[in-house]
C-alpha cells in the first residue's frame, strides 16, 4: 500500500481511534464529513486531524486551511491552522502572499506563489 490509498488508511485508523467515529460521509462541496460520538455532532475531518496534530480542541477563532485548495486532502502537511479572519483575507484574495513558510512571493492561485503552485500540479499528475 503506498500514496494517497496508504496515507487515507492510515488517517481513517487515527482519526476513528482518537474520535470514535461513527460514520463518514464526503459532501458535495468536497469536504469530508464526520459523525463523532464523543461530541455527538458532526465535524469536518480536516479539523479533527488538526486537533489530533496539536493535541487540542479548535477554538472557534481558529481555522484550517487546505494549502493546496482540494478539500478531502487531509493529511497534516496540506493544512494550514490560521485564524478565520486570515482564512477569509486568503479566499477573497487580499492575502497576496504565498502561504508556503518563508516564501514571500507574489500569491499566483490557490494561495501559492507561481513557483510553488506549479509543483504542486506536477506532484498531482505524478
Amino acid at each position: 500500500m503506498s500514496g494517497l490509498a496508504g496515507w487515507r488508511k492510515i488517517l481513517d485508523f487515527l482519526i476513528c481511534s482518537v474520535y470514535n467515529v461513527d460514520a463518514m460521509a464526503k459532501l458535495k462541496n468536497g469536504y469530508v464529513y464526520i459523525w463523532d460520538i464523543r461530541r455527538k455532532r458532526h465535524n469536518y475531518e480536516h479539523r479533527l486531524v488538526m486537533e489530533v496534530f496539536l493535541g487540542r480542541p479548535l477554538t472557534n477563532l481558529e481555522a484550517v486551511h487546505h494549502i493546496n485548495g482540494i478539500k478531502d486532502d487531509n493529511r497534516i502537511g496540506n493544512l494550514l491552522l490560521m485564524t478565520r479572519s486570515e482564512q477569509t483575507a486568503i479566499h477573497r484574495r487580499k492575502y497576496n502572499v504565498c502561504l508556503i513558510m518563508d516564501c514571500r512571493r507574489k500569491h499566483h492561485a490557490k494561495g501559492l506563489c507561481n513557483t510553488h503552485y506549479m509543483a504542486n500540479l506536477r506532484l498531482k499528475g505524478a
